[in-house]
């Protein structure tokens, strides 16, 4: 068993509270990703799993075993830093066997572990190289490949992408993804790219100041967010998050007479559409005053006046209209999200979502 379940942790400095109770559960041989804003503490929820920090409260069991108090070196785990934390005057052969070395491996399983880490990640004709004479994307498949070599049942990742330029994130996205399948490994990945958390993850945890937001997978998160903070986090652009009016029992969108639900109590509730959602219309729908446009070949983004509100519109394939002209927009029910303006929580009761 190489499950995670980490209960109740809590980490603090002083007054500082970087990880305040969180709880979650990662199941053998799947991939969670870690996500959030920068200082949310999803590198130090993953640094205590690690035991490269003490936590203050609280418990991490990897498999049938408590860790919490154990050193890294116990824990029968492997990490990817973000920095590839290569040693510049080894060779690459010798950045990859340094850990097993260490532990004072035998040579022949340092050989036949070296030669399926090196096959699986295309480094054989590499082995002789130093780091500086390989690309970033070679360096991080070293860096992976000092892991995959420890063949250790779970593997932490922190940010391990984000030195890369776009086009080798995407490609890294698809191999790591591929190669934690194929090796069955335990993975908790860490990033603040939602992008790379959707396209990877089979459970993504969004963390918001060092709390959690949601445990989703990531068509759940996304078309059913749980609060106000996950719906704007998660899709590129993000949900609009509109100020609604409770009028006569009416919810309707601030500055306009476009009701949106029925009023249930007096509490004060947000209206959410994502921009995808949203449909430019020859007729039969609400009308929006264009402020800016962005084309973008496939698609043009539209910043809009909808009564008090700028809502962005994600159209396919439609020519920027003028500043200051008139659209229609229109969405249906289901895209509609409502969520408690002062808690930011997901209103259930007003309907809409899918």
């Amino acid at each position: 068993m190489s499950g995670i379940r980490v209960e109740n942790l809590f980490k603090s400095w002083g007054d500082n509270v970087a990880v305040n109770n969180i709880s979650f559960e990662v199941e053998q041989a799947s991939l969670t990703v870690l996500l959030g804003p920068s200082g949310c503490g999803k590198s130090t929820t993953l640094r205590l799993i690690a035991g490269l920090e003490q936590a203050s409260g609280g418990r991490v069991i990897i498999g049938d075993k408590d860790v919490t108090d154990m050193p890294s070196a116990n824990r029968n785990i492997s990490m990817v830093f973000q920095s590839y934390a290569l040693f510049p005057h080894l060779t690459i052969e010798e950045n990859i066997l340094f850990g097993l070395k260490v532990r004072k491996t035998g040579k022949a399983e340092c050989a036949r572990r070296l030669k399926k880490t090196a096959e699986l990640l295309g480094l054989t004709d590499l082995l002789a190289r130093r780091p500086s004479e390989i690309s970033g994307g070679q360096q991080q498949r070293v860096a992976l490949g000092r892991a995959i070599i420890a063949e250790k049942p779970v593997c932490l990742m922190d940010e391990p992408l984000s030195n890369l330029d776009a086009k080798l994130r995407h490609e890294m996205r698809i191999e790591l993804r591929s190669l934690q399948q194929k090796l069955g490994i335990t993975m908790v990945y860490v990033t603040h790219d939602q992008a790379e958390a959707i396209s990877m993850a089979d459970q993504i945890v969004l963390i918001n100041k060092g709390q959690i937001e949601q445990i989703a997978t990531p068509e759940t998160i996304y078309r059913h967010p749980e609060t106000a903070f996950t719906a704007r986090f998660i899709g590129t652009p993000p949900m609009n998050i509109i100020k609604l009016d409770n009028i006569a029992g009416k919810l309707v969108i601030s500055g306009s007479e476009i009701e949106v639900a029925k009023a249930m109590d007096d509490k004060p509730v947000l209206f959410g559409v994502r921009p995808e959602e949203i449909l430019v219309v020859d007729t039969d729908g609400f009308d929006a005053t264009v402020i800016s446009g962005e084309y973008l070949g496939a698609d043009t983004l539209l910043d809009c006046k909808l009564g008090d509100n700028t809502v962005t519109v994600r159209a396919s394939g439609l020519n920027v209209p003028a500043s200051g002209s008139t659209v229609q927009i229109k969405w249906q029910p289901q895209a509609q999200h409502f969520f408690d303006a002062n808690s930011g929580r997901r209103r259930e009761d007003l309907g809409g979502g899918t």
